[in-house]
């Protein structure tokens, strides 16, 4: 099913929770609407699902071309999964899994061998078929999350809607269910909007991430366009790792990281990832000196600490090997050369420079 966000703006009280939304979600996308909390992106959820409305006469939301904006939840086909599960806890596996088609069993003209068949082939589906009759406080968290999603999917939705699906699960659980969901939204198609605060959980399960920040998408696009080229010191700051730098134009050029003086009628906003970074013990190319404050490895990766000339503390990652090459200590002074910045003017347009062009740093 095709979903449509025609300018939709939702107030409470002088608070501005949505400001002029308008999305389009194709069939069998799987979209992530992220954003930090209060960016309004579990209210157009809501408002997605039936479950909250827009302010009177300020948007629509489509299925198909058709005009449900004041519809019910129960008339949308939809499916939702909540973050703390909501399970019946004095109902087994299979009882919380077949509760939704017993209440519509009727309406969708099923018989109770249908309803079995179907239960057994959804607990299948999620892995979790030698569990049936179990209750939910015997469950790990992320069983409990695979039984909601299969409570979800039991009376065949068109929409699969998904708030903050793996926030109360442990950081291994949340990876295993993560590529656990991405594989299952693969199988069965259907059309899915998830909200997340975790960049990571959105650049790895979306099709499209929705960045939305104070009521308003910053901005659309693929995992690999918000991170590789965000549109807005925002999602710079908000996707990823990234290192911020007060810098200005000067002619071609771009100083950051340095004692110069700020001009600011030419002020910017530069920003480096750590691993964009060149560290080395003597002056080559463009860059700046900065002082080695502290170092940490991780893995095959160091991560360094370091305060530029300019007094701004950043950090930088390198390979172990070129970490031990280096030989720096706390308090050595360095040089690094970015690779990549992004620069935006105050008043302008985003500059990402490469290294074929790169200005001076």
């Amino acid at each position: 099913m095709r979903i449509d966000i025609v300018g939709i703006s939702k107030t409470f009280g002088r608070f501005v929770a949505l400001d002029d939304i308008h999305l389009t979600i194709s069939q069998g996308e799987l979209v992530a609407l992220l954003g930090p909390s209060g960016s309004g992106k579990t209210t157009l959820l809501r408002i997605i699902a039936g479950l909250d409305w827009p302010d009177p006469g300020r948007g629509q939301i489509l299925f198909d071309g058709r005009d449900v904006t004041y519809q019910p939840v129960a008339r949308r086909q939809i499916g939702f999964v909540f973050q703390h599960y909501a399970l019946f806890r004095h109902m087994t596996v299979f009882e919380n899994v077949a509760f939704g088609l017993r209440m519509q069993r009727r309406r969708l003209g099923l018989k109770k061998s249908a309803i079995t068949e179907r239960v057994n082939a959804l607990l299948h589906l999620v892995q979790l078929e030698h569990f049936r009759d179990r209750y939910p406080h015997q469950l790990s968290g992320g069983q409990r999350q695979r039984v909601a999603l299969a409570r979800a999917l039991a009376v065949e939705p068109q929409v699969l809607l998904l708030d903050e699906p793996f926030g109360a699960l442990d950081a291994r659980v949340r990876r295993q269910l993560r590529a656990w969901l991405r594989k299952l939204h693969d199988e069965i198609g259907l059309t899915s909007v998830f909200v997340t605060h975790d960049q990571d959980e959105a650049l790895e399960l979306a099709d499209r991430v929705v960045v939305m920040n104070e009521g308003r998408i910053e901005q659309i696009g693929t995992p690999d366009e918000v991170y590789n080229n965000p549109n807005s010191p925002f999602v710079t700051e908000f996707i990823g790792s990234v290192n911020r730098f007060r810098g200005y134009r000067q002619g071609g050029r771009i100083l950051f990281g340095t004692r110069s003086v700020i001009d600011q009628r030419h002020e910017a906003v530069v920003f480096v990832r750590p691993h964009e970074f060149t560290v080395t013990r003597f002056a080559c190319g463009e860059g700046f000196w900065a002082r080695i404050v502290r170092s940490q490895t991780v893995g095959s990766q160091v991560r360094i600490w370091l305060e530029a000339e300019s007094g701004e503390s950043f950090i930088a990652e390198i390979d172990r090997n070129q970490w031990d090459e280096l030989s720096a200590n706390p308090g050595s002074d360095v040089f690094v050369s970015p690779r990549e910045i992004r620069c935006f003017d105050l008043k302008a347009s985003p500059v990402t420079v490469h290294p074929a062009q790169k200005v001076s740093a």
